[in-house]
């Protein structure tokens, strides 16, 4: 059995009050079990790839109580995207991996997908960044979802979130690029040398 913990090394002084988009960096599939305990306070779905559903267990779980995006199908997509919103007015927070998959540059993030700063700012939902310190650590491999784990603690830092009310499709890229650069953070303090020196 391989003994793994969760540490937040650090959160937002004021009380967290959702709903949020939760946006985090993805660098292990431990990323996906774990945010149920770093946004505990904030009830949450998630809006992932389809092809989680394919994974034993977690499938039917993920069909069950998260939003599935059909990304090979313009129709479905939409849908899905229609369902998140409903959902932000029911008072959940929808969390996504804005990188929209685990990078094998990990801990290096690559750029970060539109969705998640558009579903923000057409819901005029606030965005709470989280990152993942060293996750990747742990259980590294993004080709081998039943790879072998290291035990150890998987360290998150939640940030303050981020307005979004006043924002209009043309702050999208600079609120992108902002969320990128506060989860980006921890990771250079922590891993700067090793994220400088990826090619």
């Amino acid at each position: 059995m391989c003994l793994l913990f969760h540490k937040t090394e650090s959160k937002p002084k004021e009380r967290l009050k959702g709903p949020y988009i939760i946006i985090a960096n993805h660098s292990s599939y431990l990323d996906i079990p774990f945010m149920y305990q770093t946004a505990r306070k904030s009830p949450f779905l998630f809006l992932g790839k389809s092809e989680l559903l394919k994974w034993p267990g977690m499938g039917l779980l993920f069909k069950k109580y998260n939003i599935p995006v059909y990304r090979k199908n313009r129709k479905q997509a939409v849908e899905s995207i229609n369902k998140a919103k409903q959902e932000i007015k029911n008072g959940w927070s929808i969390a996504i991996f804005p990188e929209g998959t685990i990078p094998h540059s990990a801990p290096k993030m690559i750029r970060f997908k539109n969705g998640a700063f558009k579903l923000a700012i057409e819901t005029g939902t606030p965005i709470l960044p989280i990152t993942y310190v060293d996750s990747w650590k742990i259980f590294t491999d993004p080709e081998d979802t039943f790879g072998y784990a290291h035990p150890g603690i998987v360290r998150s830092v939640i940030h303050d979130p981020i307005e979004t009310k006043d924002l209009t499709e043309e702050d999208l890229v600079s609120l992108r690029e902002r969320c990128f650069e506060v989860i980006n953070a921890p990771l250079l303090k922590r891993h700067g040398k090793i994220i400088e020196n990826e090619n």
